[in-house]
């Protein structure tokens, strides 16, 4: 392994690169916190970082970053949505996910950050129609725990596999990863197309009327 990687392994700043992409996470969705958990996980697990401030460092980005999106979209209120419509794609996620959090808040904060541009739009949107704070807290340290554990364990058990071969430890924790990941999206697809004839009957009946 290169020199200034050790070093930087072993360092300190190392977990604020952590905290930073974890929190960026939540309003640039193509941020590489994921990956990047992972890898730095492959790493703890034969050396320099500690595996436990890996995991602190992640989930205190997560809380930092989403809280951020709360404020943001609780300061903005109305406003936001006007802003958002000048993009359909983006205020057809963010109207889905008002509604959503109105319906089922804690189901949402928790399983939004799996759904592309989801955690964005649910934290602004939560902010947006006043979810209570302390609730809202609650659920987004429970959301961003299984995030940060899952990817930490991933990455940590793909470098303890593979202890002679970093390299194809990190691939295998990343293939993982994105096989989840496929998987989460197959489930959200095969669900949409199970919703959409009911959706349709309503549609249809409410036209009727």
């Amino acid at each position: 392994m290169p020199e200034f990687l050790q070093a930087l392994l072993a360092s300190p700043w190392l977990y604020l690169i952590v905290l930073a992409f974890a929190a960026l996470d939540a309003v640039l969705p193509f941020t590489p916190s994921d990956s990047t958990v992972i890898a730095i996980s492959v790493a703890a697990a034969t050396g320099p970082p500690s595996i436990w401030l890996v995991l602190l460092a992640a989930i205190a980005g997560v809380l930092l970053g989403d809280y951020g999106t709360y404020l943001a979209g609780r300061g903005a209120g109305p406003g936001l949505e006007r802003r958002l419509s000048r993009s359909g794609k983006g205020k057809q996620v963010y109207e889905w996910a008002q509604r959503a959090i109105r319906r089922q808040g804690p189901w949402v904060i928790v399983a939004a950050r799996y759904i592309p541009a989801g955690r964005l739009a649910s934290m602004l949107a939560a902010g947006a129609v006043g979810y209570p704070r302390g609730r809202f807290l609650l659920w987004d340290t429970v959301a961003g725990t299984i995030w940060a554990v899952a990817c930490v364990a991933i990455g940590y058990l793909g470098g303890r596999a593979f202890e002679q071969n970093p390299l194809l430890g990190l691939l295998s924790a990343l293939g993982i990863a994105a096989g989840l990941a496929g998987a989460v999206a197959g489930v959200r697809a095969l669900s949409r197309r199970r919703r959409a004839p009911r959706q349709r009957e309503l549609s249809e009946a409410g036209t009727a009327r």
